[in-house]
């Protein structure tokens, strides 16, 4: 075949697969059969006229005509016309096959795609449309509300908190002096948290308190998340319109339905080289009555803070360390921020003192979109362990003596009055209706002292030591 034709039965293959593969065989096969018939032809022509045109030439060397009386030039004409026939016979059988070709190509459709149905026609933009078309993307699912994942999160704070501290009441060797012992009594076995599944009897809500109480490393420790909805009281509203601006949304008699998701902690070591500690992270909003997903208010609350008996520095610079790279990777701003507003709240005004050696405390916080807030407190809130499971490791198995745990038991009691006097947390739990007394004074330490007129500690001494800073409180990180 000519170069033409097999230029078109390759556009026809392409566009016409099924009827190329049936048809284009068969013309390939006539087509070359009949160009080979003409090469042999030509072949033979041309080669019979070559030696009729070599004798001519041999005898015009002797004569200036041929015996027919012809020039040499007119045989060479009658050569020349008999090669150009030749080809040009060629030429047209390969034309018309070309011809052909293009004739299928232009009167057959295409088999790659199937003939519209009737009455309606196809055009080029939807032949390319039919083409580029992939399936529709499904959309991404709607987030789940604010309160829907702090609820998450408070509940997956307390797994991970718990499952540290268990771990930490099961390595403890108890190093109780006899002092302490006097009957001898063997140290207390490690124990296990007690989980506590409830349900909030007014309105709604529920919660899972996880306490250790009497153990080997804790005396006391207690993880509690608590679920609550129902409809705001008047006295809530009063309490939390104290607290916010003039211009607040929330009107003093209105019906507001309420949510809050919160895990609080406290932990009381046994040994007094260990210090206690304590966070609270929480959500909270109010809504119009029946309309839980539309907030008029919202905001978040937390923090944690350490509380020691025997202040050693380095468990001080850790706590603080830890949870202000957990800041710094939001904002700068808030660790310096909610550490002077710890060192504010966590003051007893009457004792002229502070609790601990302070760490972080916000409420109220509402300055950003709820979605960067979650994920901050989600950030400080999973910080915890890592803030305080190797202090009470390096702490846990220290010797102490009876003085050192009546000193611990004197700060505890300063550690119960913040804590009924002062703590928002527990006026907060203290007004809303349904509340759960025992969940709220689970954050009492199990054992606490009060002594009349307690001297003050001799000068130099670690007692002296701990009582400056709280009167003068440092900047640990």
């Amino acid at each position: 075949m000519s170069s033409p034709a097999i230029a078109v039965a390759a556009a026809v293959a392409a566009r016409c697969p099924r009827t190329a593969a049936a048809t284009l065989p068969r013309l390939a096969v006539a087509a070359t059969a009949a160009s080979a018939r003409w090469r042999s032809s030509l072949s033979t022509g041309v080669s019979t006229h070559s030696g009729r045109f070599s004798e001519l030439q041999r005898r015009a060397a002797s004569s200036s005509t041929t015996p027919t009386g012809r020039t040499p030039s007119s045989a060479r004409d009658d050569g020349v016309g008999l090669v150009n026939g030749l080809l040009f016979a060629s030429f047209a059988v390969g034309t018309c096959l070309l011809g052909l070709l293009l004739l299928l190509y232009a009167l057959h459709p295409t088999d790659a795609s199937p003939a519209p149905p009737r009455g309606k026609q196809s055009d080029g933009a939807g032949a390319k449309k039919s083409k580029t078309a992939s399936k529709p993307s499904t959309p991404p699912p709607e987030p789940q509300p604010v309160r829907v994942r702090a609820e998450a999160l408070v509940r997956s704070l307390q797994a991970e908190i718990v499952a540290a501290l268990q771990e930490l009441e099961s390595s403890g060797t108890a190093a109780l002096t006899a002092s302490d012992r006097p009957d001898e009594a063997p140290a207390p076995a490690p124990k296990l948290f007690i989980k506590d599944s409830w349900q909030r009897a007014e309105n709604g809500g529920e919660g899972l308190s996880c306490v250790l109480q009497d153990g080997n490393v804790f005396e006391k420790a207690a993880v509690l998340v608590s679920v609550v909805r129902g409809r705001a009281s008047p006295q809530l509203l009063a309490q939390m319109r104290s607290r916010w601006q003039a211009d607040s949304p929330v009107r003093p008699d209105g019906e507001y339905d309420m949510f809050v998701s919160g895990v609080s902690l406290v932990i009381h070591p046994r040994n007094p080289n260990a210090p206690t500690a304590h966070a609270n992270f929480r959500y909270f909003q109010l809504a119009e009555a029946g309309d839980p997903d539309r907030p008029i208010a919202w905001w978040f609350g937390g923090g944690s803070d350490l509380t020691p008996t025997y202040l050693f520095d380095e468990d001080a610079e850790h706590f603080h360390r830890t949870v202000r790279a957990a800041c710094d990777a939001h904002d700068p701003d808030f660790y310096p921020r909610f550490r002077d507003w710890a060192d504010r709240y966590f003051f007893i005004p009457h004792r002229g003192e502070h609790r601990g050696v302070g760490g972080i405390f916000f409420d109220d916080l509402a300055d950003r979109s709820p979605d960067a807030l979650l994920a901050f407190v989600g950030d400080v809130g999973r910080a915890f362990v890592r803030q305080y499971a190797p202090i009470v490791a390096r702490r846990k198995d220290l010797p102490y003596t009876a003085g050192m745990r009546d000193w611990q038991q004197l700060r505890r009691g300063r550690y119960v009055e913040f804590n009924l006097v002062y703590d928002r947390g527990t006026k907060f739990g203290l007004v809303t209706p349904g509340a759960r007394i025992e969940s709220i004074m689970c954050s009492l330490p199990l054992v606490a002292r009060w002594e009349y007129q307690h001297p003050e500690p001799a000068a130099g001494s670690p007692e002296a030591r701990l009582l400056d800073v709280l009167r003068h409180p440092r900047q640990w990180a």
